[in-house]
């Protein structure tokens, strides 16, 4: 019995690090083009420090959670503590809230929102695989957010299409377009990052 007890406790860091998500062609297209070209790779925490590097990756060690590694060393530095980074591939931010998990840690993919459109508006993706009051593996669900300005933690779509609606105002054709959208394409990440894509390209001209 307490052979199966550790296994299951030290086996917890390689089953959380394998639910790792794949994302299609065009979305790491659009994440890539999405990045802050005015900076390179960094973490920005939240007191205002930003780390730069040359090279920027999240991975998992054999028995080990996940860790930023800069430049091919291990970073001591915690998810909490940071706001947002980039990588050579996407420009990410940190969630406003993120799930509960009574053991060990949440994947980073599911504490940090991805850019897929830049502008006025910004667009994001993320997914969650947790149950939000235990912890407990449950279907993948994917979600938007946007932000404006670039202020703030990004906003929930889901639950705040009001919040976006009125960001839209001043491009009637493009506003007319999203309240003509069904719930369904709202949360379809093509569908809208196509429409906000849309907007931002209107306010540059």
């Amino acid at each position: 019995m307490k052979k199966t007890f550790l296994f299951i406790v030290f086996a917890v860091p390689i089953v959380i690090s394998s639910f790792a998500q794949t994302y299609p062609k065009k979305m790491k297209n659009d994440m890539l083009e999405a990045r802050d070209q005015t900076r390179n790779i960094f973490i920005e925490l939240n007191d205002g420090t930003v780390l730069t590097f040359e090279k920027l990756k999240i991975k998992a060690g054999i028995m080990q959670y996940e860790s930023f590694y800069g430049d091919g060393k291990k970073l001591d530095i915690s998810f909490d503590s940071v706001k947002c980074y980039q990588t050579e591939d996407y420009y990410a931010v940190r969630k406003k809230s993120s799930p509960k998990f009574k053991i060990g840690k949440i994947p980073s993919s599911e504490l940090f929102t991805f850019r897929l459109q830049k502008g006025k508006i910004e667009l994001f993706y993320s997914y969650q695989q947790y149950n939000e009051d235990y912890g407990n593996f449950g279907e993948r669900n994917s979600y938007l957010f946007f932000r404006k300005d670039g202020n703030g933690f990004p906003s929930y779509i889901g639950r705040n299409a009001q919040d976006l609606s009125p960001l839209l105002s001043d491009r009637p054709t493009v506003s007319d377009e999203f309240h003509g959208m069904s719930n369904k394409k709202r949360s379809d990440w093509e569908d809208l990052s196509e429409l906000i894509n849309k907007y931002n390209s209107a306010t540059t001209k």
